[in-house]
């Protein structure tokens, strides 16, 4: 703005100015307050120790607090809150774990988990198979800090991307981690939330991988023998997609040559589902490599030495079942008095009554 000469040398411009610059001193020496006060509080944070009496802390500001006997040095009360808020859900997340249907057949997961190379487990919707079996693992069974089992995780498969990364951010939550990506991670489809800092932090290096099946195949395609992996858990194994059931013969055989071969730690292997017919799942992963290969009239060279290979390992699999009982909300079973004619026609009927009188408000 252009100030008319006559105005520049009036006394009324000469108080403007001096106003003006006034304001900003005074905002320049509030910022600088501010500041000064957050470094206190930061370092009246980290100095959280009991002190002795008449103790002096001086911050890095410069300023000098005293305190008396057994005061206890904290943060300012907003500081406070949000600590006593995380504490407080940190513990309703606890209360909940144990509260699970699964928190209770933790010792018999753990003894099928070292006793047995395949573990079938089958539990209801909601009891908490999902979440829990990677943690238990990890906690109890798990030795990432041994030489062969270093940098091996724990990678746990699901049908859907959007699954696998909600079920790494409840994890993480559980687990009271910063974010996702460091102990617990996902990988998806142009998404790769892992971190393999192990090299030089292995505080945060990832150890519970949470991923598609679709992914699990790639990288199956760059390391046939999964050697990154030291337990894999399937899971929803019921819904029987190709990638699932491609899935199931590639870690199969993965898990065969490994136990043939000598200084690689075995894969083990948990497939879960809610609704699995378990015998039919235990007797493939029990059953021993084939002589012939079936269903292939001339096969490949690739494929008769594949075939061969498994056959000199002459071993099989150890593979047991387990069923959880117990789910977390309430399930009403309802019979009709007589038989339908049509299923599909009655079934879109109960369908369309829940939906307009059952309604959720």
């Amino acid at each position: 703005m252009r100030v008319p000469f006559s105005l520049k040398m009036s006394s009324e411009f000469k108080n403007i100015v001096y106003h003006q610059r006034k304001k900003k001193k005074k905002k320049h020496n509030d910022k600088k307050r501010k500041k000064a006060r957050r470094t206190d509080q930061k370092d009246l944070l980290l100095t959280n120790v009991q002190t002795s009496s008449g103790t002096n802390v001086q911050t890095s500001s410069g300023t000098t607090v005293g305190i008396s006997s057994g005061t206890r040095i904290s943060s300012s009360p907003q500081q406070s809150k949000s600590i006593n808020h995380n504490q407080n859900q940190n513990l309703k997340l606890n209360q909940f774990r144990r509260s699970l249907p699964i928190f209770q057949s933790r010792a018999s997961i753990l003894k099928a988990l070292t006793s047995y190379d395949v573990l079938v487990l089958t539990g209801e919707t909601g009891s908490g198979k999902s979440t829990q079996i990677p943690q238990f693992i990890l906690d109890y069974a798990f030795n990432p800090k041994s030489s062969n089992e270093k940098r091996m995780i724990i990678g746990c498969t699901q049908p859907r991307r959007v699954a696998a990364i909600t079920i790494a951010k409840r994890v993480s939550r559980e687990r009271n981690l910063p974010q996702v990506g460091h102990e617990v991670g996902y990988r998806v489809r142009f998404d790769n939330c892992t971190n393999k800092a192990g090299f030089v932090n292995e505080r945060n290096r990832t150890k519970i991988k949470f991923l598609t099946d679709g992914m699990l195949l790639r990288e199956a395609m760059v390391d046939p023998w999964l050697l990154g992996y030291r337990y894999i858990v399937l899971d929803e194994a019921h819904e029987r997609s190709l990638q699932t059931d491609v899935l199931l013969a590639l870690v199969k055989q993965v898990a065969l040559r490994r136990k043939a071969a000598e200084n690689i730690p075995n894969l083990n292997i948990i497939v879960m589902s809610a609704t699995i017919n378990m015998e039919s799942f235990v007797d493939y992963f029990k059953a021993k490599p084939d002589n012939a290969i079936p269903q292939l009239s001339n096969p490949t060279q690739q494929l008769r030495n594949a075939a061969q290979e498994l056959r000199n390992a002459a071993q099989e699999l150890s593979c047991t079942s387990l069923a959880v009982k117990g789910r977390t909300f309430p399930v009403r079973t309802w019979y009709l008095p007589t038989p339908e004619d049509d299923v599909l026609d009655a079934a879109l009927v109960t369908i369309l009554q829940i939906h307009l009188q059952e309604a959720m408000s």
